[in-house]
């Protein structure tokens, strides 16, 4: 049984997840779903990878402040659903598919009135000239909605329950290798 598993992997923009395999509920791949668009809810959970955090996911990309400030909120938006998953006794948090595409789809607006939308072509637009790089606001704007976890936004399950989010296993799976 584990706790937690943290991996330092590194760190290339012009990658959609992580460096490795990530299997969700079912089987489905974070690569494969990211391909062509990747979207998380506020950068840091995929709907289908229940209990899966990340640190410096789709659009938490600074354009005028420290990527520091932004993963130190990620940091503490993990930390907080750990510990509300340890607190509440839960199998699993995983993000709502309405809440994810309802805060993309206010980032995707947000950022059609800035200057990383304005018609160049650049590393953090797809050869769609799709942004799933940089956040549209303030640094602080970001801070404050990762200071909590909003539960109405997740499915949940306590450890005693027999539901899972698709009736499958609530785990996420990562490769140990690539090779």
């Amino acid at each position: 049984h584990l706790d937690a598993i943290v991996f330092a992997t590194g760190y290339d923009v012009h990658l959609s997840g992580p460096p490795f395999p990530v299997t969700g509920i079912g089987g489905r791949s974070l690569q494969q779903e990211w391909a062509d668009h990747a979207e998380a809810y506020k950068s840091a959970s995929a709907h289908g990878f229940p209990n899966l955090f990340f640190m410096t996911g789709p659009n938490s990309g600074p354009g005028h402040n420290s990527l520091l400030v932004f993963v130190e909120g990620q940091i503490e938006y993990a930390v907080n659903g750990i510990t509300t998953i340890l607190s509440q006794n839960l199998r699993y948090l995983d993000v709502r598919a309405d809440a994810q595409r309802r805060y993309n789809e206010r980032i995707q607006r947000r950022l059609t009135k800035t200057t990383w939308m304005s018609g160049c072509n650049s590393w953090y637009l797809t050869a769609d000239g799709f942004n799933a790089s940089m956040y549209p606001g303030f640094a602080t704007q970001y801070r404050r909605q990762m200071r909590e976890i909003q539960l109405d936004d997740y499915d949940a399950a306590h450890s005693d329950s027999e539901s899972s989010p698709a009736a499958h296993d609530a785990s996420v799976r990562v490769a140990t290798s690539t090779a």
